[in-house]
């Protein structure tokens, strides 16, 4: 994403102070160093009462990190970007790189297994564990444990999605059932996604 405005590039401590008063933000620039550093960062700040963690601007996009959903992110983007054009004429520059990189992470209780349907895995399992005993290491019961899918590094230049991963949380009885999972989609695509994933594996 490319912001341009015909009468030039507007001058940054004045686009601080608007994005600084609008959104009450406690960390940002103040120093020559930091307003011509990249990316340039504000944190703790709000919208419409949820705490905007990081909002950080580089030459080629913005990026906004906050503990809420990505709907409410987007409605912060397009309030942000509504302020610069409406006090700067600020507008965005039409590119095919114009488009958003989602990433939600949501902690989710799964059913009971969610590794019915991957036969093959219990056979690796119980190898393992056969193959452990073996060893005299102890006999250890396997259980799936984590799933990650992501595009090929080496066929995508520039910036890429995310990784999406399921991984049980760290440090609780696998009996839990509890997950961690990161996705480079909306929140509620994310939980869709998640909900399918619980279906099929049922």
């Amino acid at each position: 994403m490319t912001m341009r405005t015909p009468e030039g590039q507007p001058y940054i401590p004045d686009v601080v102070d608007l994005i600084v008063q609008r959104y009450q933000f406690k960390q940002y620039p103040t120093t020559f160093e930091e307003f011509s550093s990249e990316p340039i960062q504000f944190g703790m700040g709000k919208w419409n009462g949820v705490d905007i963690m990081n909002l950080s601007s580089f030459s080629d996009g913005i990026s906004v990190e906050s503990i809420t959903t990505t709907e409410i992110l987007d409605t912060f983007m397009d309030d942000l970007l509504s302020a610069l054009e409406d006090r700067f004429n600020l507008k965005l520059v039409p590119l095919s790189t114009n488009g958003k990189f989602y990433e939600s992470n949501l902690v989710v209780e799964m059913g009971e297994s969610i590794q019915k349907k991957l036969e093959f895995i219990e056979t690796i399992n119980s190898k393992i564990s056969k193959q452990q005993s073996e060893y005299g290491a102890g006999d250890y019961e396997y259980d799936f444990a984590a799933l990650t899918t992501a595009p090929d590094p080496t066929v995508y230049s520039g910036k890429k999605p995310i990784p999406f991963s399921i991984v049980r949380r760290a440090n609780l009885p696998f009996d839990d059932n509890a997950w961690y999972s990161t996705a480079p989609l909306k929140t509620k695509d994310h939980i869709e996604l998640l909900e399918g994933l619980e279906i099929i594996m049922s």
